[in-house]
């Protein structure tokens, strides 16, 4: 569509010329041009009166055709408008794209979180593993922003985090530190 309006463009603007300088109307192309003008102009026909402006050479009138410039400022606003639509749509596109993309990728590390609680459950076996999922996916809340790294000399201590202990070994989930941080001393991960 978007390069049809493009190819009406092109024709408006070759009639419009060939009116304007007068161009000999039995020639080959001028046929041409002005059957393909007809054609596009068909619901612009009317619109204004041409401006004549003299008699060019070999007594063909030059005209300043108004309804052709409408026609060419219609098409244009058209154009821009598909053109528009169709960067939105791309937009929108490519968003959904990196949605699903952050999804997948969210999806990929709760299954190797999951992985990761399950293989530390089978190492201490004091700790159930309904406990490590919990502790796996602490929300901010719970946590309240402490420096759970840093006071349990966990894996990253430059880390301020809301409450995510993926990343502690099973040894750090029983430090009383992290027990208070995470708030869950009282739900029998004792130390």
């Amino acid at each position: 569509m978007y390069l049809y309006l493009i190819v009406v463009e092109i024709i408006l603007l070759m009639g419009f010329v060939l009116l304007l300088f007068g161009a000999n109307p039995s020639a080959g192309f001028t046929q041409w041009a002005y059957r393909n003008l007809d054609r596009v102009m068909s619901p612009f026909r009317g619109i204004f009166t041409p401006i004549e402006l003299g008699v060019g050479g070999g007594d063909v009138p030059s005209t300043f055709g108004t309804s052709v410039l409408f026609a060419m400022i219609v098409y244009g606003i058209v154009a821009l408008v598909f053109s528009a639509l169709i960067g939105w749509l791309a937009g929108r596109l490519n968003q959904v794209a990196d949605a699903e993309t952050e999804l997948r990728r969210r999806a990929e590390y709760q299954a190797h979180s999951d992985e990761l609680a399950a293989q530390q459950a089978a190492q201490a076996p004091g700790i159930r593993a309904s406990t490590l999922r919990e502790l796996s996916s602490a929300s901010s809340a719970e946590c309240g922003g402490y420096r759970c790294h840093q006071a349990v000399g966990g894996v990253r201590p430059d880390v301020v985090h809301g409450g995510d202990h993926r990343d502690h070994p099973v040894a750090d989930l029983n430090h009383p530190d992290m027990q208070r941080c995470a708030g869950y001393a009282d739900r029998g991960v004792a130390g």
